[in-house]
């Protein structure tokens, strides 16, 4: 169950309502997606995350301006660590959902300011350490 804010939903809007919702149902296949872009409508993503990342079964990585990690204001380096205190296993998605490659020029490569917003905390991450 993935929380949106208004006006992209009228149901859910929040990490809290929407894991409420998911303890109601308490099954082990229904479970908290997390959404930076969503994370941010509600104040610090950090703070969502320390709450509810250990119960996340998804994480959506992407910036509150619609697009990808290193497009925007978003510090993920901050979002990762959080991640990483939680005990969070993986990352699931990068999803810009606003992508405009007139920013770079016809010769670029759009993946790699993520990659190199990312990059310095992977390794520090479990599933990336071998």
């Amino acid at each position: 169950m993935e929380p949106l804010p208004a006006p992209e939903a009228n149901l859910w809007l929040t990490a809290d309502e929407t894991q409420a919702f998911v303890d109601r149902i308490g099954h082990p296949r229904v479970g908290l997606h997390l959404d930076v872009k969503s994370m941010c409508a509600e104040g610090d993503p950090v703070e969502v995350i320390r709450r509810y990342g250990d119960k996340a079964l998804y994480v959506h990585a992407n910036d509150a301006n619609r697009r990808g990690p290193g497009f925007g204001e978003v510090d993920f380096r901050r979002i990762l660590s959080a991640l990483k205190e939680t005990g969070w296993p993986d990352l699931n998605t990068v999803v810009p959902c606003n992508f405009r490659m007139h920013r770079f020029g016809s010769n670029a490569t759009p993946h790699m300011p993520a990659a190199d917003t990312m990059r310095p905390q992977l390794g520090s991450l479990p599933f990336m350490a071998h």
